[in-house]
């Protein structure tokens, strides 16, 4: 009884232990993304600032659909949910495409001439 007690006790213990072992290392993440924020919306500022003054940035920009929130932007969200309506379509026919060459391959694979 009392060993059952002992090993209850410790690994009680060890829970704890591993309980603030994640709490450490999940504040260390949080920090670690609060800090890349702030450096990625400070990016974010000096590209939507250089963008405003340059028509070839803008242009490479909307060229790699980028998207940010300056309000000169001309892209809207209902802008990005066509966009991706359109690429699902495409991954949709590619999708087929890739079934319809595994049926000839498989078919090849089955009928050797």
């Amino acid at each position: 009884m009392i060993d059952n007690e002992v090993t209850h006790k410790e690994k009680e213990r060890e829970l704890i232990e591993r309980a603030e072992e994640i709490k450490v290392k999940l504040e260390r993440t949080e920090n670690m993304f609060q800090n890349k924020e702030k450096k990625w919306g400070e990016l974010e500022r000096i590209i939507v600032n250089y963008a405003r003054k340059d028509q070839d940035l803008r242009n490479k920009l909307s060229e790699i659909k980028y998207i940010c929130d300056d309000p000169s932007s001309k892209r809207r969200i209902t802008t990005v949910v066509e966009e991706n309506h359109v690429l699902k379509s495409q991954i949709d026919e590619l999708e087929k495409e890739i079934t319809e060459l595994k049926v000839q391959v498989t078919h090849a694979k089955s009928n050797p001439t």
